[in-house]
């Protein structure tokens, strides 16, 4: 009983253990890839296998996985100990020295069998040799424990030296001192694996937990607000105690004004109070109201208008109409004077996103090749989406080249520049901070774990902003992106390169902002300022604003990408685009249905595909009843289930609502099926993370020739044979 006594008192430390194990195995976590942190990968196995062998054991995750999972033990047994023996003195340090290395022992297999057994499907097949490294990582977490648990005793020693009446602490603070010094190397070193970093961070709430625990309890509410406290004045309010201007924490690169000079320097962030269109601050209600239609009135008065009445194209902006007509000015000479028009709608979801669109892209560009849907590629006008599929988006843009051709494989360009990133001999990303454990080429989780647990949550207490956070180091793997928009606006001008429009969420009002060359007024007349263009409140970025940091904002879905702030005033902070669509398809339908363009799309198109890259399916509604015990507690849960489910099913609603009343606008005065829209859609088990290993690629790739997809590709083709 002296062994699981302390779990019922201190069960807080037992649960961050659990969260440990259950993240192993793949029972919680596996959608987002947590259990493929703790296994190996088969590129690390196949890379070394033949040379060098040694750097499989040196850069294992499962040597350094089963290594700190067990030295863990020693904070959850050691703390438990300690906090619950109040009397303290030489007996019960020697108790504690058996008890604890007894539990250590006992409590060992569990994370060796969670590493070296498959106990769930979420985790891959057990790699060559795997079980072997899992038993030596098991056996330098125990020699690590213990050695610990020994420093713990002199330091404890050393206290109860000095203050004799420190009895009821001092194991406490002797066991944490040792302990956050190992964090502190550990979290020091510059090739942290990733598994690593979540038991360092693991490590930190428990010691966290131990020192607030032994303060007197009347003592432990102060402890706490101290804290926040900290954070609090770090994070901007010492600045405004002293009448400065509150940083922005996290900076976003590229946004400067005409001069080159950053907007985030002091008294240069855009005033939105003065900006066309923006509520007043201050006001409410019909007053507000008012006001905002009367800045509306007065914004539409200035508009320069056509001889249709739409607003005009607005210099140093892409004219829709004028990309699309230079557009079928170049392909009319081989498809004819009515080609197909082709937009890309592309979702969220991560890597699983990413490649999964590379993917979908890949198998209709070898179609395109093989005659089979003949200038598929050069007939792709606009791409929109969310997250991690515009990823992919952005590299079908990025890399058209005058030709209208794109590179041979989206999949392998992303390959090679994410191994790029990673080379710290190479030259793709100068003073690039962390070089990889191992080449993997998916893998951009590492560099993304190490700046968020060594810099970004340390940064918490520092009351300066960072030029790099792990928004900007998840961006440097992507090279190719590394462009200004300046340097993709000729080629959509020139009707050659795709346009391409970005699309997060501020925060604070829930408005689009839209990144992009493209003049979005052509294609949304927006006088209530319902979305933001980018380009509007920072004209002086385009030079300068880079492709990778509009896709990473787009990416960023927190706490993995951090939601930074622009510089305005007031702030508005941005994330991800999923929050407002994760599917890209409102921008593609307000595009074809703008009334200058889909009439100019009807008198010189024989067609238009819709291509909606899922990386989830939509979920059919279900008809399963619930039990009795999830019915008891439907009080409870429905407010919360609502909430949820609306956030996605109000998209998917509205897309679908959407796509069908613009293709029965266009049908109506065509007479026939004009738009058709095709779904790919990938129902594998891959996890939504930055990191995606080999074998789930290959369910992704055999995902293309599910019964779903073949019938996507056969409608599209059918579609294309059409005169």
């Amino acid at each position: 009983m002296q062994l699981i006594a302390p779990i019922s008192t201190h069960w807080v430390l037992f649960v961050l253990y659990a969260v440990l194990i259950l993240g192993m195995t793949g029972v919680i976590g596996s959608g987002m890839g947590l259990q493929n942190i703790f296994h190996e990968d088969a590129e690390l196995i196949g890379r070394y296998r033949d040379r060098d062998r040694s750097r499989i054991y040196w850069n294992s995750p499962a040597i350094f996985g089963q290594a700190s999972a067990v030295a863990f033990l020693v904070l959850i047994w050691g703390f438990a100990y300690t906090l619950g023996n109040d009397a303290g003195g030489a007996p019960e340090r020697m108790s504690m020295g058996t008890t604890v290395a007894l539990q250590i022992l006992f409590s060992a297999p569990i994370s060796l069998a969670a590493g070296a057994f498959r106990l769930t499907r979420a985790v891959g097949p057990l790699q060559e040799g795997e079980w072997w490294r899992c038993l030596i990582g098991a056996a330098i977490g125990v020699i690590g424990a213990f050695a610990i648990l020994g420093a713990g005793f002199v330091v404890s020693e050393a206290i109860l030296a000095a203050c004799p009446t420190a009895g009821r602490w001092a194991p406490t603070v002797g066991l944490a001192v040792p302990s956050l010094a190992v964090v502190m190397v550990v979290l020091g070193y510059r090739k942290l694996l990733p598994v690593m970093a979540l038991v360092c961070l693991l490590a930190l709430l428990a010691i966290l937990y131990a020192l607030i625990s032994v303060v007197p309890g009347y003592l432990q509410l102060f402890a706490i607000a101290a804290a926040a406290i900290v954070i609090v004045l770090a994070n901007g309010w010492l600045a405004q105690l002293v009448g400065l201007e509150a940083p922005l924490k996290f900076e976003i690169p590229g946004i400067v004004d005409s001069n080159g000079d950053s907007h985030y320097r002091r008294g240069r962030r855009f005033d939105l109070t003065a900006a066309d269109g923006a509520a007043p601050p201050g006001l409410t209600g019909l007053d507000a109201l008012r006001v905002w239609t009367q800045r509306a009135e007065k914004v539409k008065s200035r508009r320069a208008l056509t001889a249709d009445g739409t607003p005009a194209p607005r210099e140093g902006m892409v004219d829709p109409l004028a990309a699309l007509e230079a557009w079928h000015a170049r392909v009319s000479a081989h498809q004819g004077d009515k080609p197909k028009l082709v937009l890309v709608a592309t979702s969220g979801g991560a890597y699983r996103a990413s490649f999964w669109t590379a993917l979908v892209l890949d198998r209709l560009f070898g179609l395109d090749g093989a005659g089979e849907l003949a200038g598929f590629r050069d007939n792709i006008r606009l791409i929109t989406g969310a997250s991690g599929g515009m990823v992919a988006g952005g590299y079908l843009a990025a890399l058209a080249d005058v030709q209208g051709t794109a590179p041979a494989s989206i999949v392998a360009a992303m390959e090679r520049d994410i191994l790029a990133a990673q080379d710290l001999g190479g030259t793709a990303v100068p003073g690039y901070p962390y070089p990889t454990r191992y080449p993997i080429p998916r893998d951009s989780l590492s560099a993304v774990a190490q700046q968020l647990v060594q810099r970004d949550i340390p940064g918490l207490l520092w009351p300066f902003p960072q030029r790099t956070d792990r928004g900007t180091v998840l961006e440097d793997q992507w090279t190719s992106l590394d462009r200004p928009f300046s340097a993709l606006m000729a080629g959509e001008a020139a009707g050659w390169r795709p346009s391409i429009v970005f699309s997060p969420m501020l925060v604070e009002t829930g408005q689009p902002l839209l990144i992009g060359n493209l003049d979005m007024e052509q294609i949304r007349e927006d006088i209530y300022g319902e979305t933001v263009a980018f380009f509007d409140w920072f004209p002086g970025s385009r030079d300068h604003f880079k492709v990778k940091t509009a896709v990473r904002l787009n990416a960023s879905f927190p706490y993995v990408a951090p939601a930074a702030a622009l510089p305005t005033r007031p702030y508005r902070r941005v994330v991800d685009a999923g929050y407002y669509d994760n599917y890209g398809v409102d921008i593609a339908v307000a595009y074809l249905s703008r009334p200058r363009l889909r009439d100019w799309i009807i008198a010189n198109c024989s067609g238009v595909a819709l291509i909606e890259i899922r990386a989830f399916p939509f979920p059919l509604p279900e008809d399963e009843r619930p039990g009795w015990l999830a019915r008891g507690f439907q009080w409870l849960t429905t407010p919360l289930e609502g909430l949820l489910i609306a956030r996605g099913s109000t998209m998917r609603f509205h897309n679908r609502q959407g796509v069908r009343r613009l293709r029965d606008a266009y049908r109506e005065i065509t007479g026939r099926d004009f738009v058709v829209n095709t779904i790919f859609e990938v129902s594998s088990k891959t996890s939504m993370s930055w990191y995606l290993p080999g074998r789930e690629l290959d369910e992704m790739r055999a995902a293309l020739d599910h019964p779903v997809n073949a019938d996507a590709t056969q409608r599209l083709l059918g579609f294309w044979s059409q005169p």
